[in-house]
């Protein structure tokens, strides 16, 4: 298990089950996604010696980080002019943003209030060799700034961290009270969220009447004629990135790319790109999870109209293997609950899909294609 997988599996053990309840209170402090400040209590106490999730899982993680941090990122205390990760849009072998993400989480529930400042910085430098690279703008090959760097394969399983770094470490401060992310670096992160939005913008192929320049149709049944490739796991990972770097910057650092024109505008600030991933492709993820008959009649369409509901059986469209990407959208869905932003009488009925019963159906599909006998399979 790998420090991001570690991390995203401390996080979603929050506690127990409850009544889905949309969040219609946005949340202006940090953490906001995935956890919040009223988390961190609670986490806290579980980063403990006399827990063995703790003290035999997380924490030797942590250690090894820390380990290749010093040794691979940054030996001697400088950045390593070799850097480990080559900024491919696949896999390497040392992921920044993953190594970022695992030093933000432990900045919030590490137990010594000096070490969460170390790990914070860590979570900075890295997360900023990224991103000042990036800011370069595209450049086909080049280390992190290949146009396809924020939608290919890499983003899909790892786009998290990027996110989700900023957030956990936003308000972070040194030991005279100096923020750790600096103003700067607010600026520069905003300037490349913007630029990777844009990516995943274009990525889409399943939009009707759109081209590239012009704004997104979104909230439109035009949408559903065309709905199917958004169970694809691409057009769920480009989901996730726009609604997850859409929701982790404050509005003072996100102003009007043109200040003539409104906000949320699209294009105009990092979070417009929330309204237009949820008024179209969470919109059509929507129709294809939720029971034909529910969306019909919250969209306002016929019951016949063609594909609703035809992913809402509970198994992955993509089978198991590439059936993962549920967790991209689930991701995305937990992202906007605890920021505030899962009201269905502002954003629509769509945002409301983490209390679906589709979900119901997900765990008992799950349990019902594990194998009842074990066996090893040869020449498969």
């Amino acid at each position: 298990m790998n420090p991001k997988q570690l991390a995203v599996t401390l996080m979603l053990l929050l506690g127990t089950a409850t009544q889905y309840t949309a969040n219609a209170t946005p949340v202006t402090s940090h953490p906001r996604l995935w956890i919040t400040q009223t988390d961190l209590p609670r986490l806290t106490t579980w980063a403990a010696s006399n827990n063995p999730m703790y003290t035999q899982g997380l924490l030797p993680a942590v250690q090894a980080a820390i380990q290749v941090y010093n040794n691979q990122f940054f030996p001697g205390g400088q950045a390593n002019p070799n850097w480990p990760d080559s900024g491919v849009i696949t896999w390497p072998q040392y992921v920044t943003e993953s190594y970022a993400e695992l030093f933000a989480f432990m900045s919030r529930i590490d137990p010594d209030s000096n070490t969460r400042i170390q790990h914070a910085q860590r979570a900075r430098n890295l997360l900023m060799h990224a991103i000042n690279e990036a800011a370069k703008g595209h450049l086909s090959g080049a280390s992190f700034r290949d146009p396809q760097f924020a939608t290919s394969d890499r983003s899909r399983i790892y786009g998290e961290g990027f996110p989700l770094t900023v957030d956990w470490i936003y308000d972070a401060v040194d030991g005279v009270g100096n923020p750790i992310l600096t103003a700067q670096d607010k600026a520069t992160i905003r300037q490349v969220f913007l630029m990777w939005a844009d990516d995943n913008t274009f990525a889409f192929p399943n939009y009707v009447s759109w081209q590239p320049g012009k704004p997104v149709p979104v909230n439109t049944s035009s949408l559903l004629t065309t709905m199917r490739y958004s169970m694809n796991n691409y057009s769920a990972g480009h989901m996730r990135q726009l609604i997850m770097m859409s929701l982790s910057m404050d509005d003072t650092d996100d102003p009007p790319v043109n200040p003539a024109l409104p906000a949320m505008q699209q294009g105009n600030s990092l979070h417009s790109y929330f309204a237009q991933a949820t008024g179209s492709a969470l919109y059509q993820e929507y129709a294809m999870f939720e029971d034909a008959a529910v969306v019909a009649s919250q969209y306002g369409v016929p019951t016949t109209t063609k594909d609703l509901g035809l992913a809402s059986g509970g198994l992955p469209a993509e089978g198991i293997f590439y059936g993962e990407c549920l967790s991209f959208v689930h991701g995305a869905l937990l992202a906007m609950h605890t920021a505030g932003v899962d009201d269905p009488t502002v954003w629509g009925p769509q945002v409301s899909l983490i209390g679906s019963p589709y979900w119901d159906k997900f765990a008992n599909g799950l349990l019902s294609s594990i194998t009842p006998n074990p066996q090893t399979l040869v020449n498969w």
